[in-house]
């Protein structure tokens, strides 16, 4: 499974948040990073190239910091060329495909809803990406928000790291799915460090927490379906 992070910045080099980022990604091999204002500073996009990367991709990641409560100009050219059809053309279809954002704010997050200061929330902020995704085919993922990444400590940082790896590569939300991603990677890591048995037993951990909630699951699905369990 690939992912195309489509990344939107004027000043990507020089942003903190961007390059904790693009360092948390950069051994993962199913993951590529497409860092616009640097491929298209003149915001002349090559087309042909750009879909055919849309194509090859299983999941594609829209990724900026909020401008004005939209996305840099970047982004917006890109997409206004991208998929922008001739008359005669039909719109590309993207069906199978999972559309993400991974969004960072200079406010804080509980800022965004109503009777606060920015009087909206960010899902509201963000339909017009749920929209696209809806006319393209795109499965749209829940947005991962980053909210004021120069106020985080180095915990709420490996957190991030952990959830922005999860994010790239996991193509779910469902907290299950979560689980079993951070366990298989416990279960990598713990391979690779053998001098390290704790890892080994938080996966074991882990996998066995997840089995006892599978079985949950299927217990509470077959009491709403009026099924049997003796």
């Amino acid at each position: 499974m690939q992912t195309l992070v489509i990344v939107a910045h004027p000043d990507f080099d020089n942003s903190g948040t961007q390059n904790f980022l693009r360092a948390s990604s950069a051994h993962l091999s199913q993951v590529q990073y497409h860092v616009l204002d640097q491929l298209y500073p003149d915001y002349q996009v090559d087309v042909a190239r750009e879909r055919q990367l849309l194509q090859a991709a299983d999941q594609i990641i829209f990724q900026f910091p909020l401008y004005w409560y939209s996305a840099p100009a970047s982004l917006k050219a890109w997409l206004d060329q991208v998929l922008q059809t001739a008359q005669e053309e039909r719109l590309p279809d993207y069906q199978g495909k999972a559309l993400g954002l991974v969004v960072s704010t200079g406010v804080a997050a509980a800022q965004f809803t109503a009777g606060r200061s920015e009087q909206f929330t960010l899902s509201e902020i963000l339909r017009p990406y749920q929209a696209l995704a809806h006319k393209l085919h795109l499965t749209y993922r829940a947005p991962l928000i980053i909210s004021q990444f120069s106020h985080t400590n180095d915990l709420q940082k490996a957190q991030l790291l952990v959830q922005y790896q999860q994010y790239l590569t996991s193509f779910s939300d469902h907290f299950a799915d979560q689980v079993r991603w951070l366990a298989q990677r416990l279960q990598d890591l713990a391979s690779r460090n053998p001098e390290e048995p704790a890892l080994a037993a938080v996966a074991a951990t882990l996998t066995a927490n997840q089995d006892h909630l599978d079985d949950l699951n299927q217990t509470i699905a077959m009491m709403k379906g009026g099924g049997s369990i003796g």
